[in-house]
Formats: structure tokens, sequence, C-alpha cells
């Protein structure tokens, strides 16, 4: 029987159970009591009831966590492999040469012109804006400069990422296990309360129908 049907099945064994108590109050009229504890009990059953149901609704996601987790592991090689490959790729469009290096370059040529004409002109609206056409040179240089020392701890960090493949993955697997142990702790601690609230539902019932 499959698990989408335990909430059905237990609904009719607590059933069964709940008109043997009807049974032994039918003879007389119910006593306030008597209202309060069956209305406690049909209470009881009800939140059993709704914590198998979300229980139930829950399963499918529950057991796709699990399975996300099996192929981040079966992947974490091809991950790290992917991680380097994409920190490569970075740092040789950043290197020397490359299109965003030879784009500085060209920038920097155009501010120097720009200077250049400036200092050279008679107008002093355009000859005001020197300094700030030198403040923007000097900060592509700073940049440009900064670029090349990145580019020199990526190449050591690559390098570092190469020699520690295996280190990398294996930490990627043990978080997709430290991960999925959680899940099924909590998942077996859900259940467990589940069956403690059912068991407890069983036995009222076992001791109103008591002979």
């Amino acid at each position: 029987m499959g698990y989408r049907f335990l909430p059905r099945l237990l609904a009719h064994v607590l059933a069964v159970g709940a008109l043997g108590l009807w049974a032994g109050l039918a003879s007389a009229q119910p006593t306030p009591s008597e209202k309060a504890r069956v209305a406690e009990m049909a209470g009881a059953i009800s939140e059993l009831m709704s914590s198998l149901e979300q229980r139930a609704a829950d399963y499918p996601a529950f057991l796709d966590q699990l399975e996300q987790g099996l192929v981040d592991i079966e992947q974490a090689d091809a991950k790290v492999a992917e991680l380097i490959d994409q920190l490569r790729m970075a740092t040789e469009q950043m290197q020397d040469g490359s299109e965003f290096d030879t784009a500085i370059d060209d920038y920097k040529q155009q501010t120097t012109a720009l200077i250049a004409e400036a200092e050279a002109s008679n107008n002093k609206i355009i000859k005001a804006e020197v300094p700030n056409l030198q403040g923007v040179l000097e900060g592509l240089n700073s940049d440009d400069e900064a670029r090349a020392r990145t580019v020199i701890e990526a190449r050591n960090l690559i390098r570092t990422l190469e020699e520690n493949r295996e280190a990398i993955a294996f930490f990627i697997k043990a978080d997709s296990v430290q991960r999925a142990a959680e899940l099924i702790r909590a998942n077996v601690v859900d259940f467990s309360e589940i069956i403690d609230a059912g068991k407890d539902v069983a036995s009222r019932l076992l001791d109103e129908t008591a002979p």
C-alpha cells in the first residue's frame, strides 16, 4: 500500500474505534464531561490526520532534496573543474593584451590627448578641465596597475585550486552529506512525533472501549 493511502486507512481505523466509544454512550444522554471527552478525542484524531496529510504532501519534496544531494556529490569533481575553467577564462579576459587591457590603454591615450588639447586651448572653460582630466588619467593608471596585480593573484589562485582539486571536491561532497543527514534526522523526528501522537489516540480509544 502506497504512502499516500496511510491517512485514509488511519481514518477508517480511528472511525471504527470512535464508533465503539459512541456505542458506550448511546444508551443514555451524554453528560457534559462525556461530551468534552468525545470532543477532545475528536480533536486529537483531527490533529493526527492533519499531521499525516501534511507529511504526505511534503514527502515528494523531501525525496527531491535527498536526490539533489546525491547529484551534487556525483557532480562535485565536475563542479570543481568548471570553477577553475571559469576563473581561468575571467583571468584571460583581464590579462595584458586582452581586449579589456587594450581598451584601458586606448582611454589613457584619449585622456592624455584631451589634457594636451585643454592645456593648449585659449578657451578658459576647456582649460579649466585640465585638473579633472588629470584625475581621470591617474585613476585609469591606478586601475590598470590594480588589474595587472590582480591577474598575478588570480594565476596563483588557479594554481592553488588545481593543486587542491581533490580537497575542494571532498568538501562539496561532505557538505552534501551533512545537509542530507540533517534532513533525514528532522524527518525521522517528525515521523516519531506523529507515531507517538497516534499511539496516544489509540491508547485512549482502548481505554474508552474496554469492557
